[in-house]
């Protein structure tokens, strides 16, 4: 067995979990950088009726709302 006093154990056991964290840091900034969503005023289209907002097709003009099944219609598509 490894002989190992307590303050190098503590030193060892606070380091191995700064790594954890760092490594575990590392990797939610880079999977936030794959999937970030990034909405513009083109695909966000708001109901006329119930007022909710929600996510248009980009090569479309017409939609219908998810929640009150309206027909909603972008009019200025650039």
């Amino acid at each position: 067995m490894i002989g190992i006093d307590f303050y190098w154990g503590f030193v060892l056991y606070l380091g191995v979990w700064l790594v954890t964290i760092f490594i575990l840091w590392i990797r939610e900034l880079r999977r936030l950088r794959l999937y970030d969503l990034k909405v513009g005023k083109n695909e966000l289209c708001k109901c006329n009726s119930c007022h909710y907002n929600f996510l248009m097709n980009n090569n479309s003009n017409i939609s219908r709302c998810p929640r009150c099944n309206a027909m909603c219609i972008l009019r200025k598509r650039r």
